[in-house]
């Protein structure tokens, strides 16, 4: 910030020009503001010695400010959701910003944040907590680098009655420590198209009414869930649509969606497809299957949808017409188009007696 101030001391003005620079070091050490020159003058320089977060009395949490970054897991397998939190407590209130994740080769989402109040050692704190998922894309170890926390706080003790802030404001800094995921690939003999990894997998149907009152020629909507825990909608496989002799299958778009929660994503797919019986008879819609990975028990799973059995009673409907002509039928040529006489063809200005004679009574 910058300010000005102009007095009148003894009959003598003098003027100040002032500048207030907050300075927040990146790195521990030894550091040096160099001289700052105006004209003819110049400050001093300023040695600065930089502690490590912890290692001062102000950088352990003595002003109040405390950042914590914990993983919900130090070892996953690729495409596998991991937790990240970040809680902020705060022993009075201040406005602060919190640095979000960007790990590389990684897919990162918040999910959740709360806020609650916590007693540490005697202390009241004001805590908000953020909850990150997220989606390690290749092996290797996953480093989630320190993510930096600004908190400017209101000092007790105000400058002047004439101050509308009542005080003057302190910035606080804070890192967290930096994060190692160590990530895994997939168990072998799985291909990376049908590697699932998620805490619960299921499918489910529901039908706009009962099959087994289907008749010919009516229309029946059959709706199939495939919802997966620890997983995006984008990771769920699209469902097959089977092909079965007399009925006629009409899918719709799916629908993707991904909720979000402190317990990290759910994605969903739906998948909708109207149903049409041309004949009568017994029919039979194949179960669906997906395989996933229990990432708590380790271990290859499968969400079946059973298959479904269903009776259509009624006449079976009239053949569609073919749009070929039968063997029968020979084409018959249509007569050739008969000429349209077309308008009579304009007179040109000269060809009119009655312009002569009108111009030259005019002449």
């Amino acid at each position: 910030s910058q300010s000005s101030n102009t007095s009148i001391v003894n009959g003598k003005l003098s003027s100040s020009t002032s500048w207030n620079i907050q300075l927040m070091p990146r790195r521990p050490g030894k550091t040096s503001i160099p001289p700052i020159e105006i004209g003819d003058e110049s400050t001093h320089t300023i040695e600065l010695v930089v502690n490590k977060q912890g290692s001062s009395k102000a950088a352990s949490g003595d002003d109040g400010v405390v950042l914590e970054a914990e993983l919900s897991r130090n070892t996953a397998y690729v495409t596998e959701q991991v937790l990240l939190t970040l809680r902020v407590s705060m022993a009075q209130a201040a406005r602060f910003q919190l640095e979000e994740p960007e790990p590389d080769k990684a897919i990162v989402q918040q999910v959740a944040e709360a806020s609650f109040q916590q007693v540490r050692g005697g202390r009241r704190y004001q805590v908000t907590e953020y909850t990150f998922a997220i989606f390690p894309s290749e092996p290797g170890e996953l480093i989630i680098k320190p993510l930096k926390l600004v908190a400017e706080m209101m000092s007790s003790r105000p400058r002047s009655m004439f101050d509308p802030m009542l005080g003057q404001s302190k910035r606080v800094l804070r890192r967290t420590e930096p994060l190692t995921l160590n990530v895994i690939p997939a168990p072998e003999g799985i291909s990376r198209v049908d590697w699932l990894p998620a805490t619960d997998v299921s499918l489910t149907q529901q039908w706009s009414k009962d099959p087994a009152q289907l008749e010919v020629g009516d229309s029946i909507t059959r709706t199939v869930e495939l919802r997966g825990k620890g997983v995006m909608a984008s990771q769920l496989p699209p469902l097959f649509m089977p092909k079965v002799p007399g009925l006629k299958m009409y899918p719709d778009q799916p629908v993707v969606s991904d909720d979000q929660s402190a317990a990290g994503v759910t994605g969903e797919r739906i998948e909708r497809m109207a149903i049409v019986a041309t004949r009568p008879g017994q029919y039979e819609l194949p179960e669906q299957q997906v395989q996933w990975w229990d990432v708590n028990n380790n271990s290859l799973e499968t969400a079946v949808l059973p298959a479904v059995r269903f009776e259509v009673a009624g006449v079976a409907a009239p053949a569609e017409p073919s749009d070929q002509p039968s063997p029968d039928e020979q084409p018959t040529a249509a007569p050739a188009p008969q000429p349209v006489p077309g308008p009579a063809a304009a007179r040109p200005w000269y060809s009119y007696p009655l312009w002569w004679g009108t111009t030259g009574v005019l002449l």
